[in-house]
């Protein structure tokens, strides 16, 4: 599980090391679409993905 920073996404950190974003990883999923919001903090991103992969650990 990756996280974006608040001034980059995923896509622009990697590209910067001159790598894909796809070839590095196997899943590419927006966990908080619509978020109403420029940015999401690092923390609430990760109790909203940790909630989501908890619920489809059932």
């Amino acid at each position: 599980v990756v996280f974006g920073s608040p001034t980059q996404g995923l896509q622009e950190i990697v590209k910067q090391e001159n790598i894909r974003l796809e070839d590095v990883a196997d899943f590419i999923i927006n966990m908080i679409p619509n978020q109403g919001v420029e940015t999401v903090r690092t923390e609430e991103a990760i109790y909203a993905t940790l909630a989501v992969l908890n619920i489809l650990a059932l």
